[in-house]
C-alpha cells in the first residue's frame, strides 16, 4: 500500500513538472495583444480594458523635498558602501551570472510559434524591391544563429511585395513557453548561484570598509 501512494504521489508530480508556462505576445491591425499561458489555459493581460480615470491629487512641494532628500541619502549610502573604482569589481561577480542565466534560460526555452508577414509596397517601385530585397538579406543573416540558439516549434516567415499598399505593413506573434519543472530547476540553481554571489559582495563590502578604515587611521596618525 505504501508503495502504491509513493508511486501515485510520484506521478503526480512528474506530470506537473511536465506542465508547460510561458507566453506570448502578437501584433495585428495596429491592435498589440499579449497572454500568459499555464497549461491549456491562456490569461490575456493585453489589450487592457479602459477604467475611469480618477482625478489626479495635487502633490505637496513637501512631499517631494522629502522624496528627494530620501533618494539622494540612499545614493550617497550606495556610493559610500561601493566607491566606483570598486563597481567594477561589483560587476565581475554579477555580470558572469547573468550571462550563464541567460545561457541556461535559452537552452530551456521553447519558441512554440512565431509567424511573421512583412508587405513592403509605396508609390515608387523601387524602395519597394529594394526593402524586399534588404529584409530578406537580413532575415537570412539571422535565421541561422536563430535556429541554432532556440528550441522550435510551429515557424511561418512571409515577405512579399505589394505596389497597391502603404510603405510597410506588419504583422507578427511570438509565443515561448517552458515546463514547470525546468522552471524549478532554474530557480534553484540561481537562488543557489545568487546566494554566492552575495557572499561574495558582503566580503567585498568588508575588504572596503577594512581598507577605509586603515586609510582613516594612517591619515590620523600623519596628522598628530
Amino acid at each position: 500500500m505504501n508503495w502504491f501512494i509513493l508511486a501515485a504521489v510520484m506521478t503526480i508530480l512528474f506530470l506537473l513538472s511536465r506542465v508547460r508556462l510561458g507566453g506570448g505576445i502578437s501584433y495585428r491591425e495596429r491592435i498589440l495583444s499579449a497572454w500568459i499561458r499555464i497549461g491549456f489555459f491562456r490569461l490575456s493581460i493585453l489589450p487592457k480594458k479602459k477604467k475611469k480615470e480618477k482625478p489626479i491629487e495635487p502633490i505637496e512641494e513637501k512631499k517631494k523635498g522629502r522624496e528627494d532628500s530620501g533618494e539622494s541619502k540612499e545614493k550617497e549610502g550606495f556610493f559610500s558602501r561601493f566607491p566606483p573604482k570598486k563597481l567594477i569589481q561589483l560587476a565581475k561577480i554579477y555580470l558572469p551570472l547573468v550571462g550563464r542565466a541567460a545561457g541556461r534560460l535559452r537552452r530551456k526555452i521553447r519558441i512554440d510559434r512565431l509567424v511573421l508577414n512583412l508587405r513592403f509596397g509605396g508609390p515608387d517601385p523601387a524602395d519597394a524591391v529594394e526593402h524586399y530585397g534588404c529584409a530578406n538579406g537580413a532575415l537570412g543573416a539571422l535565421w541561422p544563429k536563430l535556429v541554432q540558439s532556440f528550441r522550435w516549434g510551429d515557424c511561418r516567415i512571409h515577405t512579399q511585395v505589394d505596389f497597391d499598399g502603404p510603405p510597410l505593413t506588419a504583422e507578427a506573434e511570438l509565443a515561448l513557453s517552458m515546463t514547470l519543472g525546468q522552471l524549478l530547476c532554474l530557480a534553484f540553481w540561481l537562488l543557489k548561484e545568487l546566494l554566492c554571489a552575495l557572499h561574495a559582495t558582503r566580503k567585498l563590502s568588508r575588504t572596503i570598509h577594512a581598507q577605509k578604515s586603515s586609510d582613516q587611521k594612517e591619515a590620523v596618525e600623519h596628522g598628530t
